[in-house]
């Protein structure tokens, strides 16, 4: 048996045999992973509390006849806050399903899974408005896959319009075909968003007036590049 010691997040949970249950995890070093949690849903169960969705911490798993069990873990950043707000639970799951799409086996992404973490951080401390947050996470995920809108031009005919549109399709904006409407000022938020640091990110400031352009626009960018839908209610709605 071989010991493995990864650092990550348990996106899903589902119930095994009598008293276990099957773990997804994404990790930094080595992408997505499943596990069998044993005996955690028997009462006072050691593990219990690292077989639950979003708990972030270090795993201990043992491999054992091809299979992957949890033998021990340690909490490494406390979302317990998001679980207590079914907001912020709904978001979060947004965020996540976002990142298992980018996210498979033996596919480590460190600059995806720390931003899905800080991400996730940041939303449990209930510091940002959750659209806010979406906006950041969303056009932040898309940069680190390669799929920034080109913003200086049309991506079509080179020429600068004060009537740009934002279209998925083209990766950028253009002034000559169809897109979605988006102002200047947005356009400059998302630049900034595309291009600052780490640290800066979530110290971005946007006037209220143009937070619900930028969070339609960020989550039908997403969804295009993505080519698929990350069905998501917001308002505390069913999440599915």
């Amino acid at each position: 048996m071989s010991l493995n010691i990864l650092k990550g997040i348990v996106i899903k949970s589902v119930d095994y045999k009598e008293s276990d249950k099957i773990v997804t995890l994404l990790t930094f070093e080595k992408g997505r992973v499943t596990a069998i949690a044993k005996g955690v849903r028997k009462k006072g169960a050691k593990l219990a509390h690292a077989s639950q969705f979003l708990y972030c911490g270090e795993f201990e798993l043992v491999l054992s006849h091809n299979r992957l069990i949890l033998t021990g873990a340690s909490n490494i950043l406390d979302l317990s806050e998001i679980s207590n707000n079914l907001k912020r639970y709904y978001f979060a799951a947004h965020y996540i399903d976002i990142a298992k799409a980018i996210i498979m086996e033996e596919q480590v992404d460190e600059d995806v899974m720390k931003l899905l973490l800080n991400t996730l951080y940041t939303l449990s401390r209930g510091k940002l408005d959750e659209k806010l947050l979406t906006i950041f996470f969303e056009y932040r995920m898309i940069m680190l896959n390669g799929f920034a809108p080109l913003t200086e031009h049309c991506v079509i005919c080179g020429k600068e319009s004060s009537t740009m549109k934002l279209s998925v399709e083209h990766g950028g904006l253009v002034c000559c075909s169809g897109g979605m409407t988006i102002g200047k000022e947005a356009i400059k938020i998302i630049e900034i968003i595309v291009s600052c640091s780490d640290q800066e990110l979530f110290s971005i400031r946007i006037d209220d007036s143009i937070i619900a352009e930028l969070y339609f626009t960020s989550r039908k960018y997403v969804e295009g590049v993505f080519d698929r839908q990350f069905t998501f209610a917001e308002q505390g709605l069913k999440y599915e």
